[in-house]
Order: C-alpha cells, then sequence, then structure tokens
C-alpha cells in the first residue's frame, strides 16, 4: 500500500492511465478490507451503525494518516497511540 500511495502522489497529473491503475489498486485493498469487515460484522465480533465500506474507506484514510505523520514524527509511542486511536474510533 505504501508503493502505491507514493506512486500515485509521484505521478498524479502527469499520467492519467498509471493513477488509474493505481486508484484500481487501492480500491480494491478497501474493497478487500470491507469484505473482511464485514465477516467480522456478520460473526458479531463487533457491531457498527457504519457500513463495511465506510468502515474500511475510514481505516484506510487513517492508516494514510499515520503514514504520513510518521514521515515527520517516528516517535514509536505516538504512533502506537495514533493506531490505538483509530482501532478505537472504528468500533465505536
Amino acid at each position: 500500500m505504501c508503493l502505491l500511495t507514493k506512486s500515485i502522489s509521484e505521478v498524479e497529473g502527469n499520467d492519467p492511465q498509471i493513477c488509474s491503475v493505481l486508484r484500481g489498486n487501492l480500491n480494491a485493498y478497501e474493497n478487500t478490507l470491507a469484505e473482511q469487515i464485514q465477516k467480522a460484522l456478520d460473526n458479531n465480533e463487533f457491531k457498527s451503525s457504519k457500513t463495511a465500506q465506510q468502515l474500511a474507506r475510514f481505516l484506510v484514510m487513517g492508516i494514510y494518516g499515520i503514514r504520513t505523520y510518521a514521515l515527520t514524527n517516528s516517535d514509536p509511542k505516538a504512533l502506537q497511540l495514533l493506531a490505538d486511536d483509530l482501532y478505537c474510533a472504528l468500533l465505536n
């Protein structure tokens, strides 16, 4: 995922065809997460008023954000706290 997001940032606006392929791969990643989240919801592993797709999108956005934040703050404890907050937010 890191390579995909960095690549799309690099080529955005320069090569629409490559951007389309990269976006497709990132969407596939998000959809795969949504499928797994749906399985967890179906198995009553947790409950949410959000759809699996909404939760997957939020998770992906959070991962992007943490990865970007880590570029300027690599403190493992701070990053772990952010990851924990993201996880808790998903469950609420």
